[in-house]
């Protein structure tokens, strides 16, 4: 199923691999996988932690966004924010 998202919404996957040691990142795009002799430029460690996604958000992450997410439009019924609230939110 993730393969046919990635391919209707044009989302490709994404590789990163962590330094343990200094937490460096490498990212590798678009199928590309990270090399087995992979060493950090920066400390010289092999150890890597990997993360593995893709570059657009999934269908959950878009419903959570969409249901909790504050609306800040004073014109939209719907909403419970007032031109004093958004005023609020600029004071320290």
């Amino acid at each position: 199923m993730a393969e046919d998202e990635a391919q209707a919404g044009g989302a490709t996957e994404v590789v990163l691999m962590t330094c343990i040691e200094c937490g460096n990142e490498y990212m590798f795009e678009g199928g590309e996988t990270p090399p087995d002799d992979l060493v950090c430029e920066k400390c010289g460690n092999e150890v890597f932690r990997r993360f593995e996604d893709t570059a657009s958000p999934g269908e959950a992450r878009s419903d959570f966004e969409d249901v909790t997410e504050r609306d800040l439009d004073t014109d939209d019924p719907e909403g419970d924010a007032t031109p004093g609230d958004l005023h609020d939110l600029n004071n320290p």
